[in-house]
């Protein structure tokens, strides 16, 4: 099983700087194995499926939570 964690901050102005790109690393893998669609879980957006031959999930903290960098620990203790 493979787990990926992108990590950003939620603002509008973060959207396209350095400290988002966790969050584009997810969207891209999750457009290039067609994971399945984002769904509100573990304080974050959740995908699952496949990558190659493995299990595979995606999260990346979402504007639902506002969770910050300082935060991400809460998102992924469950793990």
């Amino acid at each position: 099983m493979l787990l990926f964690v992108g990590l950003g901050n939620p603002t509008p102005d973060s959207e396209n700087n350095r400290h988002n790109v966790g969050f584009k690393i997810i969207d891209s893998i999750n457009k290039k194995f067609g994971l399945s669609k984002q769904k509100p879980k573990f304080k974050g957006l959740l995908t699952t499926g496949n990558v190659g031959d493995k299990k595979s999930l995606c999260n990346q903290t979402s504007n639902i939570y506002e969770q910050f960098w300082n935060l991400y620990q809460r998102a992924y203790w469950v793990f």
